[in-house]
């Protein structure tokens, strides 16, 4: 008795699972896409996350050994809090480049990253490297897509100053 039963409920999940692209009625469920609703044009990196636009305060980490351990080379950091309209806008205008969008992330390590926040809420984080003989970058992920945009003198002279006042946690 208890093989049929288990049979019967066996039986009963297999059809359960045909049916799954199916309406009660038995005519297929078709696929549908919503082209209603165009897809954003990203040409800079503010296109990809324009949200970064009101950016107010800046947590700039940096990592004490950026080439170190890669399983825990970001643990050990520096760090300063910036609120300076003239390194948020420094930032906000390398991000008002030529964006370049990739599945993956270069094969350079970062030397920390910025946490933008806009009234106390964080809005995004920002990879960096000023290490423009080798890696130069600024870069976030935003729906899967690593965003990379270059890193003018100005903002790298910003972040190195900005290190200088850096403190442990």
């Amino acid at each position: 008795m208890r093989i049929v039963l288990l049979f019967a409920a066996l039986c009963s999940c297999i059809g359960a699972c045909n049916d799954a692209g199916t309406k009660h009625e038995g005519t297929p469920v078709k696929a549908t896409k919503d082209t209603s609703i165009a897809p954003r044009e990203v040409k800079t990196a503010l296109d990809a996350a324009p949200a970064l636009r009101q950016a107010d305060s800046l947590q700039i980490i940096y990592y004490d050994n950026p080439d170190g351990d890669s399983l825990r080379y970001a643990r050990f950091f520096r760090y300063t809090v910036s609120k300076d309209t003239a390194v948020i806008d420094g930032l906000l205008a390398n991000l008002h480049q030529p964006v370049e969008q990739r599945d993956g992330n270069k094969n350079c390590r970062s030397e920390g990253k910025i946490f933008v926040f806009a009234k106390q809420a964080v809005l995004k984080t920002i990879y960096f490297s000023t290490r423009c003989d080798t890696c130069c970058y600024l870069y976030f992920i935003n729906d899967g897509k690593f965003n990379y945009c270059g890193l003018d003198s100005r903002l790298k002279t910003a972040l190195k100053e900005n290190r200088k006042i850096s403190r442990e946690p």
